[in-house]
Order: C-alpha cells, then structure tokens, then sequence
C-alpha cells in the first residue's frame, strides 16, 4: 500500500459497528511509510476513510452506513490517487446494497512521526502556522515539504504588510529578505521532498546519483558502501544520509536539478511545464541570496556586476512581486511532477 494509487478490498465483520452507544471507533489503521490509511465509523453510523501523504495531505471520504445497519460482514474497497479517494462498501448478505464515498479535503493533517506515531495537527476553523515536536532533545515530527513551502509564503505576506518610516531603504531591506527567505524556502522544500519521496514508496537511483555527485576519489573509495552500512545501521533512508554527508546541495541550483533528473527522473526544463526564463530567473535570483548574504542585505541593485549591458534589477516591491510569483509556480509545478511519478 506504500504507493500513489492504488485499490485495497477486505470483508470485515465487527461486532460492535452497530453499537447504539453512538462511539466511535477504528476499523482499520494501516501505517506504510509515511502514509496512512485509517477507516472509522463515527458517533453518527458515518464510516470515514482517512488517507493521508506528505505530497497530497490528507483527505476523507464518508459513506452513510445507516442503510446497511445490522448486516456483517461487509464487503470494504479503500481506493486512492494523487487526486482523490474513495470509499465502497457493500452488503454480503440479504439485500444487495452497495454505497460510495468521494473525497474531499479533511480539516487536519495526519502525520506520521519518526517514531512510528500518527499525529494529527489542526482542525476546523484551526490555523496552525507552523509547529515542531522533540522528544528526548531530537526532532520526532517535522512539517511537510509542502507545509513548509507554504509557511514561505505565509512569512512573505506578513513581511509585505510591514511598514516604516525609512521610506525607499525599508523597501529594499524587506525586498531583499524576501529574496532571501523565497530561495531558502526554495532549498527547504526541494530538499525535504526529495527525502519525502521515500515514506510514498519511491527509491532513488542511487547509481546514477553516485556517478552525478561522487568524485572519482570517492566512488575508488567506495564512500557510498559507507553511507549505506551508516544508514542501515542508523535505521535511516540512504537519502537522508546524503544530505547529512551534504553530498547534494539543494542551495545550488544545478545540484537540485540534477538531483532530481538522476535521481527520480524528473527534468526540470521538460516534465515541469515552465518556460526557461522561469528556471532561468530561479537561478538569477540563488545567486542574488548568495550576494545579499554575504555582501549587504542593504544592497540596491542586484544585477549590477552586469549591468551594462543587461538592465539593472533594483531591490523593490516590483521586482519582488515578480519573483514570488515565479518561485511559487515553479514549486506547484515541481509538486505536481512529483505526485505523477510511479514506482
């Protein structure tokens, strides 16, 4: 079940699902990776499946069981997308019934931990900004990489709305920061997806990373034996030992793109549907973070190493409103890219 799509069909009787004591309960918890599959009958004789991934987020499908009240077993098909769910339950005796359930997007989000546990994170008319769980001083539950792009964006919005009486010289440090914050959450979600992608039944091709990223000197040395004998040992994907090791940099543009090409088959100039100039400006403007970094966030023009003879790019609202728009189609068409790939 650890895969995008797929049908899962079980007869299941209960002895309690018809309990008038109006409580709810679990049919079915399954947890593969870091998906989950959870079926309930609620207080209201509704039973609900749950599923959740970090690529899609969670979902819930409802069928009114009322008209199959008192029969058992029943016949359960749990059946999910990158698109929808579904929910199909059916009598195996007396009266021929069969019922359906489509999905809508649910209220919280079911996340599984590094320990194994579900937790759900929000709820209806809930907004949670961001959040973070540690036990024993190491991280247990992250937000996804999704979830962290978004918060990106929700910090931008807030940063967009500040205001002071430094006039032209506030504009340009928050348009820098911006540019700063919109590329650092560039790296955040590239690189936790690509680790992501691992809990929804996909494995690298960790040959064709090793020949992209390891030196000659280390593929002699046989540093990916290494990392994967650390990994095993650690209870850890061999993804996220690369990362530890810093084997791939998500920070560079070109080590990102070609992680992803080696790695999942995903071709930024191709399968993401994004003309060059957008990929081209994703790359201008990683290389204006480095410069505000490093050099001044009190920086006007961005450009100005090559102006002339390119026109200058200035640190304002103008530009700023551009690249977010360009940032943002770029990591929905990214996302999308990843939810079409299959096993």
């Amino acid at each position: 079940m650890k895969r995008p799509e797929g049908t899962y069909s079980f007869k299941g009787k209960y002895d309690r699902l018809w309990d008038e004591s109006k409580e709810k309960g679990i049919l079915l918890q399954i947890i593969t990776g870091k998906i989950v599959f959870i079926l309930e009958r609620d207080e209201n004789f509704n039973i609900n499946f749950y599923m959740a991934s970090p690529g899609t987020g969670t979902r819930i499908a409802t069928v009114d069981a009322k008209p199959l009240k008192g029969i058992s077993p029943l016949q359960f098909f749990l059946t999910w997308s990158p698109e929808n769910i579904g929910l199909h339950i059916g009598a195996l005796e007396g009266e021929p019934i069969f019922l359906t359930g489509t999905s809508r997007k649910a209220d919280f989000d079911l996340l599984v931990g590094e320990n194994g546990s579900i937790y759900t994170v929000g709820d209806s008319n809930v907004e949670v900004l961001d959040f973070r769980v540690m036990i024993g001083g190491k991280s247990a539950l992250n937000p996804t990489a999704i979830q962290i792009w978004k918060r990106t964006m929700k910090a931008i919005e807030i940063l967009l709305s500040g205001t002071s009486k430094e006039g032209y010289i506030f504009e340009t440090v928050v348009s820098n920061m911006i540019i700063v914050i919109l590329t650092t959450g560039f790296e955040a979600y590239t690189q936790n997806r690509f680790i992501e992608l691992t809990g929804e039944g996909f494995t690298p091709n960790y040959d064709e990373l090793e020949k992209k990223f390891f030196s000659t000197w280390q593929r002699k040395e046989r540093v990916m034996d290494i990392i994967k004998s650390e990994a095993k040992s650690e209870n850890k994907t061999l993804a996220e030992k690369l990362l530890e090791y810093r084997i791939i940099d998500f920070g560079n543009y070109d080590d990102c793109k070609n992680a992803y090409n080696k790695g999942y088959g995903i071709r930024f100039g191709i399968d993401l549907d994004v003309s060059n100039q957008i990929l081209e400006k994703i790359r201008e403007h990683i290389q204006y973070r480095h410069k505000i970094v490093h050099t001044s966030p009190l920086i006007g023009m961005l450009n100005q190493d090559k102006v002339p003879p390119d026109e200058p790019v200035f640190a304002n609202k103008k530009t700023v409103e551009k690249v977010i728009n360009i940032f943002n189609v770029f990591i929905e068409k990214l996302h999308k890219a990843t939810l079409d790939i299959r096993p």
